[in-house]
């Protein structure tokens, strides 16, 4: 109960701090496994929408999977390693929305 109590502290973390670039990051996603010194997850998720709306795309379709190594007992003195096993994405220009309706042009004129 307790690693589960901890793996879904860790899931939570993960997920609020990657939610600007990634989505779907829950504990069915994710692999836990403990160790005194290191903690090793590997987790599914998908590229976060908002994360390319700045590049007028969207996403048709993504894959990333990640494994993150924790240093549970160094956790402020060293990195947590984020290493990228996978990553696929699909998208497509996002339409352009025009402030005025064709309609509107033609009464303009």
């Amino acid at each position: 109960a307790m690693t589960s109590k901890f793996k879904n502290w860790v899931v939570e973390k993960l997920a609020e701090s990657l939610s600007d670039f990634l989505v779907g990051i829950t504990a069915e996603s994710v692999r836990l496994g403990l160790n005194t010194e290191v903690g090793t997850l590997d987790l599914s998720a998908r590229v976060s929408p908002a994360a390319v709306r700045p590049f007028r795309l969207e996403v048709t379709d993504s894959e990333v999977r990640l494994r993150v190594r924790i240093p549970w007992l160094h956790v402020e003195s060293k990195p947590t390693e984020f290493e990228v096993t996978t990553f696929r994405l699909a998208v497509k220009f996002a339409p352009v929305t025009n402030s005025c309706s064709d309609a509107d042009l033609q009464n303009r004129r």
